[in-house]
Order: C-alpha cells, then structure tokens, then sequence
C-alpha cells in the first residue's frame, strides 16, 4: 500500500479495474459470436461454391464428350476410344454387382 492510498481507494481501483475487465470480456464474447457467424456464412458460401463446380465441371465434361464426338476423324476414333472404354468399365460393373 503507498502512502496516502486507503483501503477504500484500493478496494475502489480494484472494483473498476474488475468492471473495465467485465466489459472487456462481454465485448470479446460479442465479437466471438460475430465471428462464429461469420464462419458459418463463409461455410455455407463454400458449400453452394462446391455443388456449382461440381456442377460445371460436369457440363465441361458433357461439352467435351460432345465436341469430340463432333470433331474431325481424329477426334472421332479418340472419343470412340473412351466411349468403348467407359463401356467395358460399365460393363464391368454390373457384372460384380450380379456376383
């Protein structure tokens, strides 16, 4: 204790320094919550961005298939190639699953 600094001004000083930390920690569970939102928004945004790369690169396949199939002789003997492919992979397929 210093001089000139009663028990009542230390308990007064402790009791605001206490009020300054409660306010504090209620401000730091404010932002924490925020925080939290915004890590399920950004969780959500990721979610929505996935299914519409999945999706397009399923239209990239599709336009891919159709361009080979529409392309010159070259084109055309490769996209048999992974047709016939895809076929035996099918064909494949449903034979374990009739085991």
């Amino acid at each position: 204790m210093e001089m000139g600094e009663t028990p009542k001004s230390l308990l007064d000083a402790l009791g605001a320094k206490i009020q300054l930390l409660m306010a504090r920690c209620d401000a730091l569970k404010k932002e924490k919550c925020r925080l939290e939102q915004r890590v399920e928004e950004c969780e959500q945004t990721i979610s929505v961005l996935k299914a519409q790369q999945e999706t397009l690169q399923i239209k990239y396949q599709r336009l891919k298939m159709a361009k080979a199939l529409s392309g010159d002789d070259e084109d055309v003997k490769a996209s048999k190639a992974r047709f016939n492919k895809l076929v035996r992979e099918i064909d494949k397929c449903i034979s374990l699953l009739n085991e």
